[in-house]
């Protein structure tokens, strides 16, 4: 029987990809059926997985500018209001 998984595989880690393959690897080799990896890319997968993104205005790129500037600070009262 042939086994499509339709899977986002390619995430900002290797374990979505490693669990992937592992699934596929099982479903050929142990239960003897024709699996096939299908690569799911949901819209706007490249904003939710990068690190950084273009900033879209100048208010965003300011903002992104001074958090880089004053890391400790912010996660300091991250942190703080967390804790609340």
């Amino acid at each position: 029987m042939k086994i499509a998984v339709v899977t986002t595989h390619y995430a900002n880690n290797y374990g979505a990809l490693l669990q992937t393959f592992a699934l596929q690897k099982y479903l050929n080799n142990e239960l003897g059926q024709d699996a096939v990896a299908l690569a799911y890319f949901p819209p706007g997968y490249k904003i939710s997985w990068g690190v950084f993104h273009k900033p879209r205005s100048v208010k965003e790129f300011l903002r992104f500018v001074f958090f880089l500037l004053n890391m400790k600070k912010v996660r300091a009262v991250k942190i703080r209001a967390k804790k609340k």
